[in-house]
């Protein structure tokens, strides 16, 4: 339990959707792809008095559909069990620890690459300053440096980015109760760490609905990376 606490509080969740919603951001949209953001049902209750939420696709210029709507618990409930089950099994935090790996590993090459490409500028503003060469050789050598260094620059923000690898150490294998406990014990924050870790590149993705009927778990699909 200790080395859980220890390995969770170490990641850094930075800023996001409102720690209210535990899949804001994460779960997206079957139809469209746009990742679902939660909100409030301000006139309905759960049996238990708290207010009702649901996680929804917005539909916005930047691509959403708006065709899905989903109560929050009910996916909560999903992310809990699917959560327990991925951090407790060896094959999973093994496969997790590899990805984690090679993400790094390639991190530093795309940094060193970088690194040789702006020496390159460096030396090829230098020359061109102390007119050595001219404006034309000068854009003709700096082209395709300039196109690898924005290839580049995209791939190592994929990299770094919570939902593209998890760059970083090996992940442990705890018990299922273990599991359990730092999850049930856990605010909102540190739930969306364990979530996405279990989840590393694969896509959680939640279809439609049929109206008047209880939620489908056959809903939520787990697309592999």
């Amino acid at each position: 339990f200790e080395r859980l606490r220890a390995f969770l509080g170490g990641r850094k969740v930075g800023t996001g959707p409102k720690a209210a919603y535990l899949a804001s951001g994460i779960a997206c949209c079957a139809l469209c792809g746009a990742t679902l953001s939660g909100r409030p049902q301000s006139s309905r209750r759960y049996p238990d008095g708290g207010l009702r939420r649901q996680y929804v696709c917005r539909k916005t210029r930047k691509g959403g559909c708006g065709k899905v709507s989903v109560d929050a618990r009910a996916v909560e409930t999903e992310i809990r069990g699917l959560v327990i089950a991925r951090l407790s099994d060896p094959r999973h935090t093994s496969a997790l620890t590899a990805a984690r790996s090679q993400a790094t590993e390639r991190l530093g090459e795309v940094e060193r690459e970088i690194g040789e490409c702006e020496q390159l500028q460096e030396a090829l503003s230098e020359r061109l300053g102390a007119r050595e060469i001219k404006m034309a050789a000068f854009d003709k050598a700096n082209r395709p440096l300039a196109r690898d260094l924005i290839r580049l620059g995209e791939e190592r923000e994929r990299l770094l980015a919570g939902k593209a690898g998890g760059v970083g150490g090996p992940v442990q294998t705890f018990s299922a109760a273990e599991v359990q406990q730092r999850w049930d014990q856990a605010g909102t924050e540190e739930r969306r760490a364990m979530f996405q870790t279990s989840l590393d590149r694969d896509q959680f993705t939640i279809a439609p609905g049929s109206a008047g009927r209880g939620f489908d778990t056959n809903r939520i699909k787990i697309i592999p990376a």
